[in-house]
């Protein structure tokens, strides 16, 4: 049985080479919507096709797919499978999404904050501690309550960008959770995606996090902090995976650009 990818009539794509990559997929993708090559109410190819003809990773798939579902080009059918739209609006008439992924921010979270916890752990206060440990609190508060606004977790991890007295740190933290708030390609994704049980995952996370700090290992700190970015990376893909129908992720994530970066150890946590 042979692949789209073989089928002379599917729509060929070169590698993308440029920052902001999931924006040029989208870019390359409507073209094709437009000029009719990917037909109205037609089933997309596989991420894993897509991935390989653009040369970017499946996180990377996933963005543009979400930015073409916001400007209205495609839709997902949950168990089915991505789809274009009926009627498609015309390219020329669509707003890009615009803004660094989702996937690029957790990766950047991963990375900076890891070195944050690490830096704040051997100085951590015990006022600080109990901040955090309110700070969990809330996030139970709010799960209980099926709140989504996060507050809870937005402060713990200010709370320690905080306690290292750096403002550019501290400005950096502020702007990764303005982008999880705001970015139309990360309220898209958490909304989709991000289920009450990936929430109750993150406070027993965080209160690992707690006790690495109580440890006042820099090493400690940051392995948490990072295995906590990890697996919130690792269930939004696996929970994007299956509402669309892909087939099984966990054996492919080392396939991908952004996660083939995380030590083995993080992803099978």
């Amino acid at each position: 049985m042979s692949s789209g990818m073989d089928d002379p009539s599917t729509p060929r794509f070169e590698a993308i080479l440029t920052p902001r990559r999931y924006q040029q997929v989208a870019d390359k993708i409507s073209e094709e919507i437009d000029a009719g090559r990917l037909a109205a109410g037609s089933r997309l190819p596989p991420e894993r096709e897509l991935a390989v003809q653009f040369g970017v990773s499946r996180p990377t798939i996933r963005e543009a797919l979400i930015a073409l579902e916001i400007m209205d080009l495609i839709e997902i059918r949950p168990g089915a499978g991505i789809f274009v739209k009926a009627s498609p609006p015309a390219r020329s008439g669509v707003q890009p999404v615009t803004g660094p992924g989702p996937f690029e921010i957790l990766e950047a979270r991963r990375i900076v904050e890891g070195e944050i916890a690490a830096l704040v752990a051997p100085q951590i206060s015990e006022r600080t501690i109990a901040r955090l440990e309110d700070c969990i609190a809330l996030m139970v508060e709010e799960n209980a309550a099926d709140y989504t606004s996060y507050v809870g977790d937005r402060r713990f991890h200010e709370t320690i960008a905080a306690e290292t007295q750096n403002s550019a740190l501290v400005d950096i933290v502020k702007y990764f959770w303005e982008q999880r708030s705001t970015a139309p390609l990360s309220l898209r994704l958490h909304e989709q995606v991000a289920p009450a049980e990936i929430r109750l995952k993150a406070v027993d996370e965080h209160r690992l996090i707690v006790d690495a700090f109580r440890s006042h290992s820099a090493e400690a700190a940051r392995r948490a902090m990072q295995r906590h970015m990890t697996r919130v990376m690792r269930a939004l893909l696996t929970r994007w995976q299956a509402l669309t129908a892909e087939e099984p992720e966990t054996a492919k994530l080392a396939n991908a650009t952004i996660v083939q970066r995380i030590p083995r150890e993080e992803l099978g946590a």
